[in-house]
């Protein structure tokens, strides 16, 4: 099923990761695996209802037999797929239990990617010192990190945070710093820093 993935058939992936879980000695480790595979299938076919029916099975599972990677992981796909329907409370308590079990593994780039998510949704309600705190709080988790991606995600959103407050000369620089990591690396990320720091021109 991963391999039919990979070549982004996913009417075949679906169709194997079926096979699978038909199989009712099928150990709880690899059906945890299966159903979460299924998931993040279905939801990139765009069946969202699906994917969190078949997520939230693998989440019970994974929870049991998987460690804090994996699990962090599966909160991750589920925030998104409930984000993509509208369920903010559970998306939110998703990205609360996947920030939880980034700090325990550690592990500081999907933390601080996470940290960023957690930071737009306190701008999006107007929270701008909770936004503030939550994306120096990112930045800080990778300050001993060379280069990451979440590094100018991170800058990108506080550049925006400081635009909407009327710090115009922070924000200019902000962006900036942003086009400097960006490079040539993310050609969507870069073209939508380069627009809002033009538009900050005109001020």
């Amino acid at each position: 099923g991963m391999i039919y993935q990979v070549k982004g058939d996913s009417s075949a992936a679906s169709e194997m990761f079926q096979i699978v879980l038909a199989d009712e000695e099928l150990p709880d480790s690899l059906r945890g695996n299966a159903l979460n595979q299924l998931g993040v299938t279905e939801y990139y076919q765009g069946n969202t209802h699906a994917a969190i029916k078949h997520l939230s099975q693998a989440k019970d599972i994974i929870n049991r037999t998987s460690g804090l990677f994996h699990r962090a992981k599966i909160y991750l796909e589920l925030e998104l797929a409930y984000r993509d329907t509208g369920d903010t409370v559970r998306a939110n308590e998703c990205l609360e239990k996947q920030i939880d079990l980034w700090q325990q593994v550690n592990n500081p780039e999907p933390l601080a990617m996470a940290l960023n998510n957690l930071g737009y949704r306190y701008y999006e309600k107007g929270h701008y010192d909770l936004a503030d705190r939550t994306y120096q709080q990112g930045l800080d988790t990778i300050s001993n990190m060379k280069s990451t991606r979440s590094r100018y995600y991170l800058m990108a959103s506080l550049a925006d945070l400081q635009r909407d407050r009327g710090h115009f000369g922070e924000a200019r620089k902000t962006y900036q710093k942003t086009l400097n990591l960006i490079g040539n690396r993310e050609p969507y990320a870069k073209i939508e820093a380069l627009i809002n720091l033009s538009t900050l021109y005109r001020w």
